[in-house]
């Protein structure tokens, strides 16, 4: 069995056999926030048939901000019940596989870059606002920057018909 990892570029991946017999345990991670966006590109991937023992991590990153601590306690407990509810759902479509959720705070793309690569991540999915344009430069990009700086593979999900926000 062969199997690839890097940028999916063919002239520049990494390859390396694993002996038969010997499955490769996949670890995926799921970048997961409270918009339509992310809901599709969970759903989305999640349906796909993925090996028994694949560990799935949601990570949901909150972004500093000077907010009040009851603001800020509040604002974790909502994630940590979305982040349950994501986490129940992949349970039940994999039941197989192990699931465990994380919430860190700081930019995105850096926290996602971070954990991808303290867990030896295999594949990070997130879902794409598709915002273009002067919105794009403003507002940045996570997924193009995680795309040009992962040392894995990135999945990016648009969602079908969604118009740029």
């Amino acid at each position: 069995m062969i199997a690839s990892s890097g940028t999916g570029d063919p002239a520049t991946a990494d390859i390396y056999r694993l002996k038969r017999g010997t499955p490769k345990t996949m670890k995926v991670i799921f970048a997961v926030d409270d918009s339509k966006y992310s809901d599709y590109a969970l759903e989305s991937v999640s349906s796909r048939p993925w090996p028994t023992g694949t560990q799935f991590r949601l990570l949901s990153v909150l972004e500093l901000s000077r907010q009040s601590e009851e603001i800020h306690e509040k604002l974790v407990a909502g994630v940590k019940q979305l982040l349950k509810t994501k986490a129940d759902m992949l349970t039940t479509l994999h039941p197989g596989s192990q699931v465990d959720t994380r919430i860190m705070q700081g930019s995105c793309k850096e926290a996602i870059l971070q954990e991808a690569g303290d867990w030896g991540a295999d594949h990070i999915v997130v879902g794409s606002h598709g915002r273009k344009g002067v919105q794009k430069f403003l507002l940045g990009s996570v997924a193009e920057g995680l795309l040009g700086q992962a040392h894995c593979t990135v999945e990016i999900v648009r969602l079908k018909n969604a118009k740029s926000e």
